[in-house]
């Protein structure tokens, strides 16, 4: 115990022989960690920041003690370019900056600052890449030690890049200028700078490479042809101290035992570089290549029925370009060949995109966004042609140049069949070209859309209420001003007083009214901000007593109406496009489900189900109670209730019932047919006819067998069906 208590008093001995600053300290940090590249310079932004929280600082100071401590620096160097001492001096005066070495500095704190803070900006080049810091060393002073990030310094990278390709014909081709640019300065390094072509290429020895430098602090020295698929650039010279881009041009390559195709690359690397396999070409052999105008924008969309005429800005244009001078046989033909439904018009100048005028078609010089082409442009052309239809024939073609290659624009009008839909598919062939093509070139969609109900009536004479009309723009601005659209249904008579309101977009309607049994729709103004929808309501419609059963469409008259002006009547006069009267819009929107009463033809439509033992029978897509269900008796023969299936079947058929003669009768178009209850035979019109079984009386119901009313009600074998699995009857 003695031995313990020894101990612990020489501890409190020795502690109370140190200072008692020493056993506090300061907080020491950077002011804000920067990104930077090397050879990048820091200085008054980047501060060593000394706090003296506690004082100790201010207490040593005063009671006469040393506060020195050391900096040393990793990633950077103290700057060579200003007086560094100087500086850090005048920036915070209570210090005093004495530099040991490149990277290493001591410091000692003089004079007290009343704030507690002491500043120490960072005066350094960048070195290294990485996390660049100082450390603090206190030594034996009231200062921590620490080590603070100040800066991080990032990958510096040379990088290169081509701007396009060419095409390599067997006789070779120079490739495009290769840029060699540095993303921070320093990042490219004395050495050598590789390029490898791709196999079965070889570099052509003719002509120079000249290296055009952005900056001649690093100096492409000497080109020296390694192999024919090596060269070299050697680099000499300090690192920048701004980034350098310097360009390689008149670089020929050529194929060496390369299939046609193939692809020529380059693989650029050493003396800093971020390795990089560029392609540079592709073998070809003589041919051409075909092209809309703009493979960047979307693919031109044209609207079913529209004529597409000079002032339209959607003319199709298609660019035929070749690999090699000479691809093009200009003493034979040239054809471009529309698909059925899409007709050629004329062509005409358009200055937006350059074409220089030529009769009925256009095709000229033309300058891409890219001048590299020029020449072939430039390389203008005559030549005849003729439209017929849907194709256009080029001949006659003759060239300013004919060792120089060419590209040729051809721009068309068309005009297109309402009835067509889908992509425009353009053959591009004849003996002109190597082979032939096909491209496509546009999509053809509806302008607008017709919605409805479909509507299962019996003829009623006048004003047969039908379900509302929705007609949708595709986009807006379809419907312009003072267009018109005309609407009708096959064989039927659209009644007056229907209702109109604009239930999307801001389309404006002029005025709506029924013109010879025709909708007729007269737009104000065309929308803008959302394609237009207008509802037609309280849709009612005349039905002739002679009108057969069957479904009826609803049309547009293409003849009258504005949105098919390929087919509109003003036209024909002087070109005929498109002989077509009127375009199905809505198929089967009135379903006739059974003929007039005074029309020799009792026939029907409608699907009747009936479900043995069911309380529910089904009427085309109506379901309808019934209070006695259909049975099976004991011979086997599935017994129908007469008056529910009947009435399921027609609103205008009328079934009577004499109770005194126990005979149903049913009136049925032309149809008379009657049945006496317990006789195995009916009267159709007057006829007698065989039953397979005598009608029957069940919960005061007149049954009949399944066969038997369908044979009186006109149907087939093939139009009564039996469902033995779920004791179902069908009937059409």
């Amino acid at each position: 115990m003695k031995k313990k208590l020894a101990i612990l008093l020489a501890a409190v001995m020795v502690a109370g022989v140190v200072p008692m600053t020493a056993l506090a300290g300061t907080t020491t940090y950077a002011n804000k960690t920067i990104t930077v590249s090397k050879g990048d310079l820091t200085g008054d932004t980047s501060l060593l920041t000394i706090k003296d929280g506690n004082k100790d600082v201010e207490t040593a100071i005063n009671n006469g003690d040393d506060v020195e401590f050391t900096l040393e620096l990793a990633g950077a160097e103290w700057r060579t370019d200003i007086d560094v001492k100087t500086e850090v001096e005048t920036y915070e005066p209570a210090v005093t900056f004495t530099k040991v070495s490149d990277k290493k500095a001591a410091i000692s704190i003089d004079t007290v600052n009343a704030g507690g803070y002491y500043y120490i900006p960072l005066y350094t080049i960048i070195k290294d890449k990485g996390d660049v810091t100082v450390t603090v060393d206190g030594k034996n002073s009231v200062v921590s030690s620490a080590t603070c990030t100040y800066a991080v310094c990032i990958s510096g990278a040379a990088t290169a890049k081509i701007e396009k390709t060419v095409n390599i014909p067997e006789t070779g081709a120079k490739i495009k200028d290769i840029t060699i640019s540095e993303t921070s300065a320093g990042a490219l390094e004395d050495g050598v700078i590789k390029l490898k072509l791709s196999k079965n290429f070889k570099f052509d020895y003719e002509g120079d490479i000249n290296p055009v430098l952005g900056d001649d602090s690093i100096l492409p020295s000497y080109v020296n042809f390694v192999d024919n698929r090596t060269l070299e650039i050697n680099l000499s010279g300090a690192p920048t101290t701004s980034a350098l881009e310097f360009i390689i041009q008149n670089i020929r390559i050529s194929p060496d035992d390369a299939k046609i195709g193939s692809v020529a690359e380059i693989t650029v690397s050493g003396a800093g570089m971020t390795k990089a396999t560029l392609e540079v070409g592709t073998y070809v052999d003589y041919g051409t290549k075909i092209a809309i105008y703009d493979e960047d924008e979307e693919m031109p969309t044209f609207y079913a029925g529209k004529v597409y005429d000079e002032e339209d800005d959607s003319t199709l244009a298609v660019i035929i370009s070749e690999n090699v001078a000479n691809s093009i046989n200009t003493g034979r033909k040239m054809t471009f060949t529309f698909p059925e439904g899409v007709k050629v018009t004329t062509g005409y100048y358009h200055p937006d995109k350059g074409y220089a005028y030529a009769e009925g078609i256009n095709g000229s010089g033309i300058y891409e966004k890219d001048d590299s082409d020029k020449d072939a442009w430039d390389n203008v052309w005559s030549y005849d042609y003729e439209i017929k239809n849907n194709v256009v024939t080029i001949k006659n073609i003759t060239l300013d140049n004919p060792t120089a290659k060419t590209k040729m624009t051809f721009a068309f009008n068309l005009a297109i069949s309402p009835e067509f839909a889908g992509d425009v598919d353009v053959v591009v062939g004849g003996a002109a070209l190597d082979n032939e093509q096909t491209l496509t070139v546009a999509k053809v969609v509806p302008g607008f859309t017709v919605e409805a109900d479909i509507n299962e009536v019996a003829i009623d004479y006048r004003n047969v209420a039908a379900s509302d009309i929705v007609i949708k723009e595709t986009e807006p601005g379809v419907f312009e001003k003072d267009d018109i659209i005309f609407l009708a249904v096959e064989n039927m008579q659209f009644e007056k007083g229907m209702d109109y309101e604009v239930t999307a977009g801001d389309i404006e309607v002029d005025d709506l009214h029924v013109n010879g049994g025709a909708i007729v729709v007269e737009i104000k103004d065309e929308s803008v901000k959302a394609a237009g929808e207008i509802t037609l309501s309280n849709v009612q419609l005349f039905l002739d007593r002679s009108l057969p059963a069957g479904d009826y469409d609803i049309i547009a008259e293409a003849g009258g109406s504005s949105m098919f002006d390929a087919c509109n009547l003003e036209r024909k006069a002087d070109t005929a496009y498109f002989d077509i009267d009127d375009v199905t819009l809505v198929k089967g929107y009135i379903k006739v489900v059974t003929a007039g009463r005074d029309v020799d033809d009792s026939t029907f439509t409608t699907k009747i189900v009936v479900p043995v033992g069911s309380y529910t029978i089904k009427a085309g897509e109506k379901d309808i109670a019934i209070d006695v269900p259909a049975f099976i008796n004991a011979d086997g023969y599935t017994m129908m209730p007469l008056r529910a299936v009947v009435e399921a079947l027609s609103g205008t058929a009328i079934v009577t019932w004499d109770h005194d003669t126990k005979t149903a009768t049913v009136l049925f178009g032309a149809r008379v047919i009657s049945m006496t209850i317990g006789q195995k035979s009916m009267k159709i019109n007057g006829v007698d006819v065989a039953m397979l079984a005598a009608p029957v009386i069940v919960e005061s119901r007149t049954f009949l067998p399944l066969r038997d009313l369908g044979y009186a009600l006109g149907l087939n074998e093939s139009q009564v069906n039996w469902n033995n699995e779920t004791k179902t009857a069908t009937l059409n």
